[in-house]
Protein backbone atom coordinates (compact mmCIF):
# COMPACT_ATOMS: atom_id res chain seq x y z
CA UNK A 1 0.00 0.00 0.00
CA UNK A 2 2.84 2.40 0.85
CA UNK A 3 4.25 1.87 -2.65
CA UNK A 4 1.12 3.40 -4.19
CA UNK A 5 0.27 6.98 -3.11
CA UNK A 6 -3.32 6.77 -4.37
CA UNK A 7 -3.95 3.72 -2.18
CA UNK A 8 -2.39 5.48 0.80
CA UNK A 9 -4.63 8.51 0.24
CA UNK A 10 -7.76 6.38 -0.20
CA UNK A 11 -6.99 4.22 2.84
CA UNK A 12 -6.21 7.28 5.00
CA UNK A 13 -9.48 8.92 3.96
CA UNK A 14 -11.56 5.83 4.71
CA UNK A 15 -9.72 5.10 7.95
CA UNK A 16 -10.22 8.68 9.10
CA UNK A 17 -13.91 8.47 8.17
CA UNK A 18 -14.43 5.31 10.23
CA UNK A 19 -12.54 6.79 13.17
CA UNK A 20 -14.86 9.78 13.05
CA UNK A 21 -17.93 7.52 12.87
CA UNK A 22 -16.73 5.43 15.82
CA UNK A 23 -15.85 8.53 17.82
CA UNK A 24 -19.27 10.09 17.14
CA UNK A 25 -20.91 6.83 18.12
CA UNK A 26 -18.94 6.43 21.35
CA UNK A 27 -19.49 9.96 22.65
CA UNK A 28 -23.20 9.19 22.99
CA UNK A 29 -22.42 6.50 25.57
CA UNK A 30 -20.67 6.70 28.90
CA UNK A 31 -17.39 4.89 29.53
CA UNK A 32 -19.01 2.72 32.21
CA UNK A 33 -21.71 1.59 29.80
CA UNK A 34 -19.17 0.60 27.15
CA UNK A 35 -17.09 -1.23 29.79
CA UNK A 36 -20.24 -3.09 30.88
CA UNK A 37 -20.84 -4.16 27.25
CA UNK A 38 -17.29 -5.48 26.96
CA UNK A 39 -17.61 -7.43 30.22
CA UNK A 40 -20.99 -8.83 29.16
CA UNK A 41 -19.55 -9.95 25.83
CA UNK A 42 -16.60 -11.60 27.61
CA UNK A 43 -18.86 -13.61 29.92
CA UNK A 44 -21.16 -14.46 27.04
CA UNK A 45 -18.29 -15.99 25.06
CA UNK A 46 -17.14 -17.82 28.18
CA UNK A 47 -20.55 -19.38 28.65
CA UNK A 48 -20.69 -20.48 25.02
CA UNK A 49 -17.25 -22.10 25.15
CA UNK A 50 -16.13 -22.64 28.75
CA UNK A 51 -12.61 -23.75 29.55
CA UNK A 52 -12.79 -27.20 31.15
CA UNK A 53 -10.84 -27.61 34.37
CA UNK A 54 -10.19 -31.23 35.23
CA UNK A 55 -8.31 -32.56 38.26
CA UNK A 56 -5.05 -34.11 37.26
CA UNK A 57 -4.82 -36.41 40.30
CA UNK A 58 -7.25 -38.16 42.64
CA UNK A 59 -10.26 -40.40 42.17
CA UNK A 60 -12.06 -37.88 39.99
CA UNK A 61 -9.25 -37.70 37.49
CA UNK A 62 -10.46 -39.03 34.12
CA UNK A 63 -8.86 -42.16 32.75
CA UNK A 64 -6.88 -41.45 29.62
CA UNK A 65 -5.38 -43.94 27.31
CA UNK A 66 -1.65 -43.72 27.02
CA UNK A 67 -0.69 -42.33 23.68
CA UNK A 68 2.68 -41.85 22.21
CA UNK A 69 3.12 -38.49 20.57
CA UNK A 70 5.66 -38.27 17.85
CA UNK A 71 6.78 -34.89 16.64
CA UNK A 72 8.61 -34.26 13.42
CA UNK A 73 12.14 -32.89 13.36
CA UNK A 74 10.87 -29.43 12.37
CA UNK A 75 8.07 -28.25 14.68
CA UNK A 76 7.77 -24.95 12.77
CA UNK A 77 7.19 -26.61 9.40
CA UNK A 78 3.47 -25.80 9.40
CA UNK A 79 4.12 -22.18 10.32
CA UNK A 80 6.71 -21.83 7.53
CA UNK A 81 4.40 -23.50 5.01
CA UNK A 82 1.48 -21.26 5.95
CA UNK A 83 3.70 -18.19 5.77
CA UNK A 84 4.91 -19.06 2.26
CA UNK A 85 1.38 -19.79 1.07
CA UNK A 86 0.22 -16.44 2.47
CA UNK A 87 2.98 -14.36 0.91
CA UNK A 88 2.56 -16.17 -2.43
CA UNK A 89 -1.10 -15.15 -2.44
CA UNK A 90 -0.27 -11.61 -1.33
CA UNK A 91 2.43 -11.12 -3.97
CA UNK A 92 0.28 -12.63 -6.71
CA UNK A 93 -2.63 -10.29 -5.97
CA UNK A 94 -0.36 -7.27 -5.70
CA UNK A 95 1.51 -8.02 -8.93
CA UNK A 96 -1.80 -8.22 -10.81
CA UNK A 97 -2.64 -4.78 -9.41
CA UNK A 98 0.85 -3.49 -10.27
CA UNK A 99 0.70 -4.58 -13.90
CA UNK A 100 -2.84 -3.32 -14.34
CA UNK A 101 -2.16 0.11 -12.85
CA UNK A 102 1.32 0.99 -14.16
CA UNK A 103 1.98 -1.01 -17.32
CA UNK A 104 0.76 -0.34 -20.87
CA UNK A 105 -1.12 2.85 -20.09
CA UNK A 106 -0.94 6.58 -20.66
CA UNK A 107 -0.40 8.46 -17.41
CA UNK A 108 -2.84 11.32 -16.86
CA UNK A 109 -1.79 14.90 -16.28
CA UNK A 110 -0.79 15.42 -12.67
CA UNK A 111 0.24 11.78 -12.16
CA UNK A 112 2.33 11.46 -8.98
CA UNK A 113 5.55 10.31 -10.66
CA UNK A 114 7.71 10.95 -7.61
CA UNK A 115 5.40 9.05 -5.28
CA UNK A 116 5.07 6.00 -7.51
CA UNK A 117 8.49 5.80 -9.15
CA UNK A 118 10.66 7.16 -6.36
CA UNK A 119 9.10 6.47 -2.97
CA UNK A 120 7.10 3.52 -4.30
CA UNK A 121 10.17 1.86 -5.81
CA UNK A 122 11.95 2.25 -2.48
CA UNK A 123 9.13 0.50 -0.62
CA UNK A 124 9.02 -2.36 -3.13
CA UNK A 125 12.80 -2.72 -2.86
CA UNK A 126 12.37 -2.92 0.92
CA UNK A 127 9.77 -5.68 0.40
CA UNK A 128 12.23 -7.60 -1.78
CA UNK A 129 14.94 -7.26 0.87
CA UNK A 130 12.49 -8.44 3.52
CA UNK A 131 11.70 -11.49 1.36
CA UNK A 132 15.42 -12.27 1.27
CA UNK A 133 15.59 -12.19 5.07
CA UNK A 134 12.44 -14.32 5.33
CA UNK A 135 13.79 -17.06 3.09
CA UNK A 136 17.07 -17.05 4.99
CA UNK A 137 15.27 -17.48 8.31
CA UNK A 138 12.99 -20.26 7.08
CA UNK A 139 15.55 -22.55 5.47
CA UNK A 140 17.91 -23.21 8.34
CA UNK A 141 18.26 -25.50 11.35
CA UNK A 142 15.84 -28.40 11.82
CA UNK A 143 13.86 -27.63 8.68
CA UNK A 144 16.76 -28.81 6.50
CA UNK A 145 16.47 -32.36 7.88
CA UNK A 146 12.70 -32.54 7.59
CA UNK A 147 11.42 -35.10 5.07
CA UNK A 148 8.83 -32.57 3.89
CA UNK A 149 11.54 -30.11 2.84
CA UNK A 150 10.95 -30.60 -0.95
CA UNK A 151 7.36 -29.37 -0.58
CA UNK A 152 8.57 -26.29 1.26
CA UNK A 153 11.19 -25.68 -1.42
CA UNK A 154 8.54 -25.77 -4.14
CA UNK A 155 6.67 -23.02 -2.36
CA UNK A 156 9.93 -21.08 -2.03
CA UNK A 157 10.60 -21.39 -5.80
CA UNK A 158 7.10 -20.07 -6.56
CA UNK A 159 7.66 -17.11 -4.23
CA UNK A 160 11.07 -16.53 -5.79
CA UNK A 161 9.49 -16.20 -9.24
CA UNK A 162 7.02 -13.68 -7.85
CA UNK A 163 9.89 -11.76 -6.25
CA UNK A 164 11.63 -11.69 -9.62
CA UNK A 165 8.50 -10.17 -11.15
CA UNK A 166 8.44 -7.67 -8.29
CA UNK A 167 12.03 -6.70 -9.10
CA UNK A 168 11.04 -6.17 -12.74
CA UNK A 169 8.20 -3.94 -11.51
CA UNK A 170 10.70 -1.85 -9.52
CA UNK A 171 12.96 -1.45 -12.57
CA UNK A 172 9.90 -0.44 -14.56
CA UNK A 173 9.00 2.23 -11.99
CA UNK A 174 12.53 3.63 -12.19
CA UNK A 175 12.27 3.71 -15.97
CA UNK A 176 8.93 5.56 -15.68
CA UNK A 177 10.63 8.22 -13.55
CA UNK A 178 13.53 8.52 -15.99
CA UNK A 179 11.12 8.78 -18.89
CA UNK A 180 9.29 11.55 -17.05
CA UNK A 181 12.14 14.06 -16.76
CA UNK A 182 15.46 12.42 -17.46
CA UNK A 183 18.35 10.73 -15.70
CA UNK A 184 20.12 11.80 -12.51
CA UNK A 185 22.89 10.53 -10.29
CA UNK A 186 20.43 9.31 -7.67
CA UNK A 187 18.50 7.34 -10.26
CA UNK A 188 21.75 5.64 -11.19
CA UNK A 189 22.21 4.91 -7.49
CA UNK A 190 18.69 3.46 -7.50
CA UNK A 191 19.59 1.06 -10.31
CA UNK A 192 22.75 -0.07 -8.53
CA UNK A 193 20.98 -0.41 -5.19
CA UNK A 194 18.09 -2.35 -6.67
CA UNK A 195 20.48 -4.64 -8.52
CA UNK A 196 22.38 -5.29 -5.28
CA UNK A 197 19.10 -6.28 -3.58
CA UNK A 198 18.22 -8.59 -6.50
CA UNK A 199 21.66 -10.20 -6.32
CA UNK A 200 21.19 -10.64 -2.56
CA UNK A 201 17.88 -12.38 -3.16
CA UNK A 202 19.50 -14.61 -5.77
CA UNK A 203 22.18 -15.54 -3.23
CA UNK A 204 19.46 -16.46 -0.72
CA UNK A 205 17.87 -18.75 -3.32
CA UNK A 206 21.29 -20.27 -4.04
CA UNK A 207 21.75 -20.81 -0.30
CA UNK A 208 18.50 -22.77 -0.18
CA UNK A 209 19.30 -24.84 -3.27
CA UNK A 210 22.82 -25.72 -2.08
CA UNK A 211 21.96 -25.82 1.65
CA UNK A 212 24.60 -23.26 2.58
CA UNK A 213 24.75 -21.80 6.07
CA UNK A 214 23.88 -18.26 7.12
CA UNK A 215 27.53 -17.24 7.49
CA UNK A 216 28.10 -18.04 3.80
CA UNK A 217 25.09 -15.92 2.83
CA UNK A 218 26.22 -13.01 5.00
CA UNK A 219 29.70 -13.03 3.44
CA UNK A 220 28.28 -13.32 -0.08
CA UNK A 221 25.91 -10.40 0.54
CA UNK A 222 28.81 -8.28 1.79
CA UNK A 223 30.73 -9.09 -1.39
CA UNK A 224 27.71 -8.14 -3.48
CA UNK A 225 27.31 -4.85 -1.61
CA UNK A 226 31.03 -4.06 -1.97
CA UNK A 227 30.86 -4.86 -5.69
CA UNK A 228 27.96 -2.43 -6.09
CA UNK A 229 29.99 0.35 -4.41
CA UNK A 230 33.09 -0.39 -6.48
CA UNK A 231 31.21 -0.53 -9.77
CA UNK A 232 29.42 2.72 -9.02
CA UNK A 233 32.74 4.38 -8.16
CA UNK A 234 34.22 3.19 -11.48
CA UNK A 235 31.20 4.18 -13.56
CA UNK A 236 31.37 7.54 -15.39
CA UNK A 237 28.01 8.49 -13.91
CA UNK A 238 27.76 12.10 -15.08
CA UNK A 239 28.90 11.17 -18.59
CA UNK A 240 26.11 8.58 -18.89
CA UNK A 241 23.54 10.84 -17.24
CA UNK A 242 24.25 13.90 -19.36
CA UNK A 243 24.66 11.95 -22.60
CA UNK A 244 21.21 10.45 -22.08
CA UNK A 245 19.61 13.77 -21.16
CA UNK A 246 21.23 15.61 -24.08
CA UNK A 247 20.05 12.93 -26.53
CA UNK A 248 16.50 13.32 -25.21
CA UNK A 249 16.62 17.11 -25.48
CA UNK A 250 18.01 17.05 -29.02
CA UNK A 251 15.26 14.59 -29.96
CA UNK A 252 12.68 17.24 -29.05
CA UNK A 253 11.89 16.39 -25.41
CA UNK A 254 12.80 19.39 -23.20
CA UNK A 255 11.88 17.72 -19.88
CA UNK A 256 15.42 16.45 -19.04
CA UNK A 257 16.75 20.02 -19.28
CA UNK A 258 15.71 20.52 -15.65
CA UNK A 259 18.37 17.97 -14.65
CA UNK A 260 21.01 20.03 -16.48
CA UNK A 261 20.11 23.20 -14.61
CA UNK A 262 19.60 22.03 -11.01
CA UNK A 263 22.21 19.29 -10.45
CA UNK A 264 25.99 19.60 -10.11
CA UNK A 265 27.88 18.27 -13.12
CA UNK A 266 31.51 17.12 -13.13
CA UNK A 267 33.98 17.48 -15.99
CA UNK A 268 32.83 14.26 -17.67
CA UNK A 269 29.28 15.53 -17.85
CA UNK A 270 30.12 19.09 -18.88
CA UNK A 271 31.71 18.04 -22.14
CA UNK A 272 28.50 16.20 -23.09
CA UNK A 273 26.60 19.52 -23.02
CA UNK A 274 28.35 21.08 -26.02
CA UNK A 275 25.88 19.65 -28.60
CA UNK A 276 23.15 21.65 -26.84
CA UNK A 277 24.76 24.85 -28.11
CA UNK A 278 23.05 23.99 -31.41
CA UNK A 279 19.69 23.16 -29.76
CA UNK A 280 16.64 24.58 -31.52
CA UNK A 281 15.09 25.65 -28.23
CA UNK A 282 16.43 29.15 -27.57
CA UNK A 283 15.95 29.00 -23.80
CA UNK A 284 17.88 25.72 -23.50
CA UNK A 285 20.55 26.88 -25.96
CA UNK A 286 21.23 30.16 -24.18
CA UNK A 287 21.01 28.53 -20.76
CA UNK A 288 23.65 25.95 -21.69
CA UNK A 289 25.88 28.69 -23.09
CA UNK A 290 25.58 30.58 -19.80
CA UNK A 291 26.30 27.38 -17.85
CA UNK A 292 29.42 26.66 -19.89
CA UNK A 293 30.58 30.27 -19.60
CA UNK A 294 30.18 30.18 -15.81
CA UNK A 295 32.07 26.89 -15.65
CA UNK A 296 34.88 28.35 -17.75
CA UNK A 297 35.02 31.37 -15.47
CA UNK A 298 35.22 29.15 -12.39
CA UNK A 299 38.01 27.07 -13.93
CA UNK A 300 39.92 30.17 -15.01
CA UNK A 301 39.66 31.64 -11.52
CA UNK A 302 40.75 28.37 -9.96
CA UNK A 303 43.73 28.14 -12.31
CA UNK A 304 44.62 31.75 -11.53
CA UNK A 305 44.59 31.10 -7.77
CA UNK A 306 46.59 27.91 -8.23
CA UNK A 307 49.16 29.76 -10.31
CA UNK A 308 49.57 32.32 -7.54
CA UNK A 309 50.22 29.57 -5.00
CA UNK A 310 52.83 27.93 -7.22
CA UNK A 311 54.56 31.25 -7.94
CA UNK A 312 54.70 31.99 -4.20
CA UNK A 313 56.44 28.69 -3.46
CA UNK A 314 58.84 29.23 -6.36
Amino acid sequence: MLANPDLVSSFSHRFGHWLTVINDWLIHFSFLEVAFWVAAAWFFVGLLRPTPVEPSVGPLAPHRAETTLTSGPAPLYSAYRNTLVTVIGLFAVYLVFEFQSLWFREFPKGFHFSGYAHEGAAWLTFALGLATVMLSLIFRGDILSDERLPKLKRLAWIWSVLNLLLAIAVYHRLCIYIGFNGMTRMRMVGFYGMTAVVVGFGLAVWKIARQRDFVWLFRADLWALAAAFYLYALTPVDLIVMRYNVARILAGDPAPSVQVSVHPIDAEGIRELFPLIECRDEIIREGVKALLARRESEMTGENHRTGKVFSKWE
